[in-house]
């Protein structure tokens, strides 16, 4: 999953835009909700969601936090369980 990114230029400022075909990864999230147990073994581990790079940039932005920090965690939890987003769960919350 490659992503595009685009420099335009308008009225003066240059926009930069960025993104992502991720229907393939959809369908195999979908495929992988479908098959994967809810635990594996014993563990209480799950895969919960798989989130295109260019969503998490966005994510990224919009709380003001860097990938990988507890606040962006707490804020892509939230993401992910919106109805808009649940394409992007696999075995969710």
């Amino acid at each position: 999953m490659s992503v595009i990114e685009r420099i335009t230029e308008q009225d003066g400022k240059l926009i930069v835009s960025r993104s992502q075909d991720v229907s393939a990864m959809l369908k195999d999230n979908q495929r992988l909700a479908d098959e994967l147990p809810s635990m594996h073994g014993d563990h209480a581990g799950r895969f919960v969601a798989r989130v295109p790079l260019v969503l998490v940039e966005q994510w990224a932005r919009e709380c003001g936090a860097a990938m990988g920090t507890v606040e962006f965690g707490l804020y892509a939890k939230k993401q992910i369980q919106l109805a808009e987003n649940s394409k992007l769960r696999i075995k969710g919350y």
